[in-house]
């Protein structure tokens, strides 16, 4: 019995993300204040290294680094833009046309990046939307995916 309760146990902790801690957290933070319908919507979004060693991160285009989340107040996901929709990501490390570079990040530091939301997705209808960042985590690092806090924004006429 008591084998089975730690088996448990175990399984419980290991789909909680408790006991393999992720090496790196994100943190998001968008405009203060309601938004008038149109207004440009720049988004930072800061990555830092939580591990107790040296993480190396490969950064190519972070509308593909970095998934976005965008839902409407209904719950219902907002519609992307076209440009979205064009994005050829891929998970390979290739040098190609455009950014490719590699930070090496020591335990405790952090860099940040913004990203505009309004490329990615169409927030022209008034109303609240509730944006997550997520970005894969390396499989040398162990694998798996990185969710950011939530943020809200009030979009106005």
């Amino acid at each position: 019995m008591k084998l089975i309760a730690c088996a448990l146990t175990s399984v419980l902790l290991a789909g909680a993300g408790i006991g393999t801690p992720q090496p790196f957290s994100l943190s998001i933070l968008g405009p203060q204040g309601p938004l008038k319908h149109g207004s440009l919507v720049e988004l930072t979004v800061t990555l830092t290294n939580r591990s107790v060693g040296e993480i190396v991160i490969r950064d190519r285009n972070r509308s593909c680094d970095y998934e976005l989340e965008v839902r409407e107040s209904s719950g219902q996901p907002a519609p992307g833009t076209s440009y979205k929709r064009a994005l050829k990501c891929s998970n390979k490390f290739a040098v190609t046309a455009g950014k490719n570079s590699i930070r090496n990040l020591r335990p405790g530091e952090s860099y940040s990046d913004s990203m505009i939301v309004n490329q990615l997705y169409d927030l022209s209808r008034p109303g609240k939307y509730t944006i997550q960042a997520s970005r894969a985590i390396p499989q040398e690092l162990g694998g798996g995916t990185v969710q950011s806090n939530i943020i809200t924004l009030t979009v106005t006429p």
